[in-house]
């Protein structure tokens, strides 16, 4: 009965998203909305009211089902624990229908519903009847999070024309709040940019505030490479330590891959522009690190599809990244490729090709990467674990003995680094036993219910109890010359949704 009551629940919230929606727009003429007009909108709307019930009955019988024998294993499920002390909120029936469509992201039913969701969430008339300003943080995010889904849509066959119109349109509105032919802006150290550097390095239970802020700036000033920088990672962050079943992964994916697609082509402008006069340009410090940053979110997408062709064609991207800042995406290669059997010894290679760096600033700790070096060495620690190895393992592992690297400072990492050193050979059996499905995972990767593990930032980031001067907090490390320039563009074969570029 209760499941009953529950369902009829979820309707009821639906109708009355779809008549408040309605009452909204009587007597107005919305036909300037997105393209689409008064019999399309009703079209949308009776599509959802259609299908929502057999979606929402349909998924509450796929939760139920458990999965027998399903038994934590203290060696094999071992994860870094990371506080998480905030939590963004969804309505419960939009959780409802991306959690459905997180279980078959191939359907293309549960894309349509989605993608109609957060139409009939978009529409002008709202704003201007209420007099609020169309360009928010809220539109944008239901237009991008509407593209993905219509994209989806289209991509798995849907061939309704409201879909097609609806994209075009809200690409077009799209441009109109995040134009990128405005004079592009290099500088940082605004508010949004303090607030998320703060929360990310020092106070984490405020990272989806430091998102709202970052989105805001964006809107205010859309060229400026740092905010847009910090916005694609608050993303990522977000996305990566998301709880284990929790749907909004997919939206912080999704965000983080259409801005930085966005993006891409003004850090290209501005590098341009440094290069033909450098004494009236100023060159980003970031720029060599992009790839970092927007291969992540993609890579998730592709996974999360089933689509290998993708995987394949985004880890050749992340190799020409590579080769233009080895020193940074040595770790982000060795975290993506560390579950992938196929291609752990080129992961486990592109961790050793940086070993022993000393001169370069993905190679050091400081105040926006406190724990870089334990961080990092504790990968090399699971990469000899899953080879095998424990001599190069018990050899890392001693290294917290060191003083230099405040390893009693590093509160976030101790109990990994410390269950590897109680549990090795448990450790390394799981790995030679030639069965995948018990492996163990990296200490800065983190598992979900739906797609691939996911790199974490806390471990490394968050300065825990080290403390740093006021002096060390204003010095900021700006690249060598040989790795501050990219010259050679990575060519994007793959979109922001993870579909393959036109």
């Amino acid at each position: 009965m209760n499941k009953v009551l529950k369902q009829l629940t979820s309707l009821i919230t639906l109708c009355l998203v779809i008549f408040a929606s309605t009452s909204q727009a009587r007597g107005v003429d919305h036909t300037d909305y997105g393209g689409l007009d008064n019999q399309e909108l009703a079209e949308i709307r009776s599509f959802l009211s259609r299908t929502v019930g057999d979606i929402l009955r349909e998924n509450k019988t796929l939760s139920g089902e458990v999965e027998v024998g399903n038994v934590y294993d203290p060696i094999s499920d071992h994860e870094t624990w990371l506080p998480h002390e905030s939590q963004i909120e969804i309505p419960r029936l939009e959780s409802a229908l991306l959690t459905a469509y997180l279980n078959d992201p191939s359907s293309m039913l549960l894309s349509k519903a989605m993608a109609a969701y957060h139409v009939v969430k978009l529409p002008k008339w709202r704003a201007t009847l209420y007099g609020r300003d169309r360009k928010s943080i809220r539109s944008v995010k239901h237009a991008v999070y509407a593209l993905y889904f219509l994209r989806r849509a289209q991509h798995l066959g849907s061939e309704e024309a409201w879909l097609t119109r609806a994209e075009t349109q809200i690409s077009d509105q799209l441009l109109l709040w995040l134009p990128t032919d405005l004079p592009i802006d290099i500088s940082e150290g605004n508010e949004a940019h303090n607030y998320f550097l703060e929360s990310f390095n020092y106070k984490e239970v405020n990272r989806y505030l430091a998102t709202e802020k970052l989105l805001q700036d964006l809107l205010e000033n859309p060229t400026n490479l740092t905010t847009n920088a910090y916005a694609i990672a608050s993303n990522i962050w977000n996305g990566g330590e998301a709880d284990y079943d929790d749907p909004t992964i997919l939206y912080s994916m999704v965000m983080s891959s259409y801005l930085a697609q966005r993006a891409i082509p003004l850090y290209q402008l501005a590098e341009q522009a440094w290069e033909e006069d450098p004494e009236n340009n100023q060159q980003f410090r970031l720029t060599t690190l992009l790839g970092g940053w927007t291969v992540p979110a993609r890579l998730w997408l592709a996974k999360l599809h089933g689509d290998n062709d993708t995987v394949e064609l985004l880890d050749a991207e992340h190799r020409e990244w590579f080769a233009i800042n080895p020193y940074f995406h040595s770790a982000s290669i060795g975290w993506m490729l560390f579950d992938d059997p196929q291609k752990v010894m080129e992961g486990f290679q592109s961790v050793l090709s940086v070993m022993g760096c000393a001169d370069n600033r993905s190679c050091m700790d400081r105040p926006r990467f406190s724990f870089n070096i334990l961080s990092y060495l504790l990968l090399v620690t699971d990469y000899s674990l899953k080879l095998g190895d424990a001599g190069t393992a018990s050899y890392v592992l001693s290294f917290r003995h060191n003083p230099f690297f405040e390893y009693d400072s590093w509160l976030l990492g101790q109990e990994a680094w410390e269950h590897r050193e109680n549990n090795m050979m448990e450790i390394i059996t799981r790995y030679q036993n030639d069965d995948i499905n018990d492996d163990p995972t990296t200490a800065s990767l983190k598992s979900h219910k739906w797609g691939p593990n996911t790199i974490t930032c806390q471990l490394c980031h968050q300065a825990q109890a080290r403390e740093w001067s006021d002096e060390d907090k204003a010095t900021i490390f700006y690249p060598s010359e040989a790795h501050g320039y990219v010259g050679n563009w990575p060519i994007r074969l793959v979109d922001w949704d993870a579909l393959l570029a036109e």
